[in-house]
This record gives structure tokens, sequence and C-alpha cells, in this order.
């Protein structure tokens, strides 16, 4: 074989795995994008039926019937409280257990925020539910809602920042030291502007969890009014009827602001995942 027709073959061979790949990647946004445009009839035949004619129509709908602007609006709440908390409080811890490693406070500390990590939700779920709806009383509210996501994205957010900020020259913390600064002032004024990076990456990582997750909604919360967006597409199923064209229709508007926060965070993503939060 030729040295021209080995190139050839090459590039075939590559054309068809990229071409694999690709379609791998388009099925699953057609499996989400087809039956938003289908009627009910047609969904009832199969979600990747190919709708006859092209129409917005479920996407009105859709947003009428979910009630989703006060959806989205519980969302945002519930998600933007929660990591505006989860930034505070987990740079805030993981800053002494990263610069102070080797005590073993600090790294019996972080072992036991790992130990959150392993930790299945489905273990504390019914304890948990006693405790913030009979004992405190926070079921139906934001608070409580807040509290528990706060709860359970802590700890991936406490690794995530410490082996970050373990990046760090150390000769910055001896700088700090020797002009006067405490560790308070220390973290604020010359750690915390360097953590934006690894900032974007939890923000995203943590995002992903807490706009998708459907669970805790509904151990949560009761009242309609203050679902968000997650529990609305559930109404869409029930023991007779399954309206497959207005539940993807909702997952297409609630993936806009997922969307729009990773183009503008994207960068600042893929560089604290790459300089912080892979290094040990």
């Amino acid at each position: 074989m030729s040295k021209r027709m080995k190139i050839n073959a090459y590039r075939i061979v590559r054309f068809a795995v990229l071409a694999l790949y690709a379609a791998l990647i388009l099925f699953p946004l057609l499996v989400v994008l087809v039956p938003t445009f289908q009627t009910v009839q047609e969904s009832s035949q199969g979600i990747l039926t190919f709708p006859k004619q092209l129409s917005f129509n479920n996407y009105a709908e859709a947003w009428k019937q979910s009630g989703f602007l006060r959806a989205l609006k519980n969302s945002l709440i519930i998600t933007g409280a929660t990591i505006v908390l989860n930034i505070l409080i987990g740079s805030l811890a993981a800053f002494p257990m990263a610069i102070r490693e080797s005590r073993l406070l600090y790294r019996f500390a972080f072992y036991l925020f790992l130990v959150g990590l392993m930790l299945p939700f489905q273990a504390i779920m019914i304890p948990l539910y006693v405790m913030m709806g009979r004992v405190l009383k926070l079921t139906n509210t934001y608070i409580g809602t807040i509290l528990v996501y706060v709860a359970m994205t802590l700890p991936i957010t406490v690794f995530f920042f410490s082996q970050f900020i373990k990046t760090i020259p150390k000769e910055m913390e001896e700088a700090s030291v020797i002009d006067g600064c405490g560790y308070l002032r220390m973290f604020s004024v010359i750690f915390f502007p360097l953590l934006k990076p690894i900032t974007s990456a939890v923000i995203i990582q943590n995002m992903i969890f807490l706009w998708n997750d459907l669970l805790i909604p509904l151990i949560m919360i009761d009242k309609t009014p203050l679902k968000p967006i997650m529990p609305r597409v559930y109404m869409f199923f029930g023991q007779y009827y399954n309206k497959w064209n207005l539940a993807f229709s909702v997952l297409v508007l609630a993936a806009i602001p997922f969307l729009l926060l990773f183009l503008l965070l994207q960068e600042q993503f893929i560089k604290g995942l790459s300089s912080g939060a892979v290094k040990g």
C-alpha cells in the first residue's frame, strides 16, 4: 500500500470515528428536542416520531400549564442562595485546611468533609425529613430547602477549594504574614481573588446538581407555588396520561439559563478544573 493510500485510509477512519462520536452526542439532543414539536397524538406514537410540521405551541402551552415563570423564580432563589452560601462557607472552611494541612485537627476536619461525599442521601433521607419537618418546621420554606442543599453540596466545594489553595505558592502566605495580615484579611484580600477559576468551576458543578434535582424538592416542598422547575415537569405524567411533548418543552426551557451561565463562565470553569481541582 502506497503512502498516499495509507493517508486516505487514515482520514476515512478518522472521519468515521468523528461521525460516530457526533452521532452519540446529537442523539440525546434529538430525544429532547423532537418531542417539543410533536402533537399529543404524535408523542403517543413515540418520542422520536418526527412531527409533520414545526410548531412552537408546545413551549407556550408548557410555559402556561407549568407556571414556568414562578417555577423559574423559585429555582433561581434556591439555587442562587445555595451557591452564594456554599462559596462563602466552603472557601472559608477550606482555607485553614489547605494552608495548615500538616496539623492533625485541620486534617481530621478535611477527612470529615470527605465522609460527606461518600454518605448516600438515601441513608439520611427519612431522619432529615423528620428533623426538618417535625422538629425545625422548615418544610415548605425556601430556608429549609436551601439549608439542606448547602449541607449536601458543601463537601465537594470544600474539596475543590482546598485542592486549589494548595497550588498557590507558600511564599504568598509568608509575605502576607510579614506584612501583618491576620488570617481573615489574608484570605479576603490575597487568597480569595485568586480563587476565581475554581469558584467558576464550583458554581457550575453545584448548579448542575441543584438545577436538575428532583428528590429534595419532592421531600421538602408540598406547596405548588414554592416548587422549582424540576417538580413541575412531574405534573405532566399521570396514571392515565403522559404529556411528553409538554414535559420535554419545560426541560428545554429550563436548560436555557444553565447554558447561558456555562457560556459565561466556561473559560474560568476549564481553567479551574485544569489548574486546581484535579491536583492533589
